[in-house]
């Protein structure tokens, strides 16, 4: 069923994967602290995920190390993330309805994982949100068109926001520092159909070639 993380006086902690399932919704309440307590952990939202905190009362996924927020949760006395980290929030295909709003993403996209929030042909609205000191990029954008604004980037050790050439997200509001690329990385290829790249709020970053074939238009 649906689900609602609404216990900000106490951390919750995740050592392995959470599924939203399709059709279900998790809520999760402003003050929130979610800590991921292993390298691999992510939280995977085939439903909807509605994360929604206020300036006062951000809602924060980090590391099991983090204890700048919510404290030494794993009771091994005073440390800081950085050297073991979490994997992602995955949207996955088919996801709808999702909004992250006064959020605080940090220390995670470890391993295989491509960002520390990832989408792939599923919906998001991230609004005043920071995303900071993941191992990849901060966000991650597959075969979608999320809705970006007034969000927060630094210390990522990729770019900023990347995406694949089937991706149109709507981008403002964009604060950059200490990234790889404090941009929006594009991938490589070939456009399958027409495309706008219509956020100058970012910088479009082309590592190699894009191209726009015979009877498409960039």
């Amino acid at each position: 069923g649906n689900g609602f993380w609404n216990d900000p006086d106490i951390v919750y902690w995740l050592d392995s994967n959470v599924t939203v399932p399709v059709g279900q919704t998790l809520t999760v309440a402003p003050g929130q602290v979610i800590k991921f307590g292993w390298y691999n952990a992510n939280l995977i939202v085939a439903g909807t995920l509605n994360a929604v905190g206020t300036p006062s009362a951000p809602i924060i996924f980090t590391d099991r190390h983090d204890d700048s927020a919510g404290g030494d949760t794993n009771n091994n006395g005073s440390s800081a993330a950085g050297s073991e980290r979490w994997g992602a929030i995955q949207f996955q295909s088919g996801s709808t309805g999702n909004v992250m709003d006064y959020v605080d993403v940090r220390w995670g996209g470890y391993w295989y994982h491509d960002g520390m929030v990832m989408l792939d042909h599923a919906a998001l609205t991230l609004t005043n949100s920071t995303l900071q000191h993941s191992s990849s990029d901060g966000v991650r954008i597959v075969a979608s068109n999320p809705t970006l604004t007034n969000n927060t980037y630094n210390d990522n050790g990729s770019a900023a926001v990347s995406m694949d050439l089937a991706s149109n997200p709507a981008i403002t509001g964009v604060t950059v520092s200490n990234n790889a690329i404090n941009g929006l990385q594009v991938d490589s290829g070939t456009l399958t159909g027409n495309s706008s790249w219509n956020d100058p709020d970012i910088v479009y970053w082309l590592d190699s070639n894009v191209t726009v074939p015979v009877g498409q238009t960039l």
